[in-house]
This record gives structure tokens, C-alpha cells and sequence, in this order.
């Protein structure tokens, strides 16, 4: 199975993963000790969504790579349940992802104009990261 084809992609997508967990972790920036701190980080950081997509696409190739090689069956391809399972993740695990980066942003503009107040930025990254921790525990 060594040097098959399904191997070679896990490696390459954990090449991808890597750079792009690495990447993004340098890019982002430390969190604040307060929700205030941390909403005027979010509003001072023009590519707060660009670091977060690219940390959460880690997370998937890592995840697919971690898919390709642990599900090799005898003949060498991959059990279809875990092609379904890897099919649910990435839209599930997506889909917070895409809320949070779309969601964050709109409520620090609401605190900025006074109709929201830095907790609630607060809570709701909160309950974003609980969603994706709970996601990757579940699946």
C-alpha cells in the first residue's frame, strides 16, 4: 500500500494542512484579556476572516489526510462510510466556520455603532468555538 495513490494524496494534503495551520497561526493575532480587547483586536485585524478560513481549511485537509490513512481497506481503497463521514464533517464543520467569520465581523460593526455591546462578540465566538469543538468530538 506504501507509495499508492490514496497514500500520496493523504501525504499531500498534510503538507497542505500543515503550511496552512502554520500560516495561520502566525498570522494570527494574540486574543485580548477582555471581550472589549479582543472586539477592538477583530476590528484593528483586516484579515481576521482570511486567518480564520485558512486555519479552519487546516483542519480539514489534516482531517482528510487523517481519513485517507487510517481507512485504507485490504484492497487498498477507502471504506465509502468513512467517504460519507468525511462528506458530513467538511459541510458541518464548514458551515460554523463560514457563520463565524461572517457573523463576528457584522457584530463588531453593531458594537461600533452602539446597538451591540463587546459581549456579545464575546458569546457568540464562544459559541462558535464550542460548535466546531463539539463538531470535531462528535464526528
Amino acid at each position: 500500500m506504501a507509495g499508492s495513490t490514496s497514500f500520496n494524496a493523504a501525504g499531500t494534503l498534510l503538507v497542505i494542512g500543515g503550511l496552512l495551520l502554520a500560516l495561520g497561526l502566525v498570522m494570527h493575532p494574540p486574543p485580548g484579556a477582555t471581550p472589549a480587547e479582543n472586539a477592538a483586536i477583530i476590528a484593528n485585524t483586516p484579515n481576521w476572516a482570511v486567518v480564520h478560513f485558512m486555519i479552519a481549511a487546516s483542519f480539514l485537509f489534516l482531517g482528510a489526510a487523517a481519513i485517507i490513512t487510517t481507512g485504507q481497506g485490504r484492497a487498498g481503497s477507502l471504506n465509502p462510510g468513512l467517504w460519507a463521514l468525511a462528506a458530513v464533517s467538511f459541510v458541518a464543520f464548514g458551515a460554523v466556520v463560514i457563520a463565524e467569520v461572517t457573523t463576528i465581523p457584522a457584530l463588531i460593526d453593531a458594537v461600533q455603532k452602539g446597538s451591540a455591546t463587546e459581549t456579545a462578540i464575546f458569546n457568540a465566538f464562544n459559541a462558535f468555538v464550542g460548535g466546531a469543538a463539539t463538531l470535531a468530538l462528535t464526528i
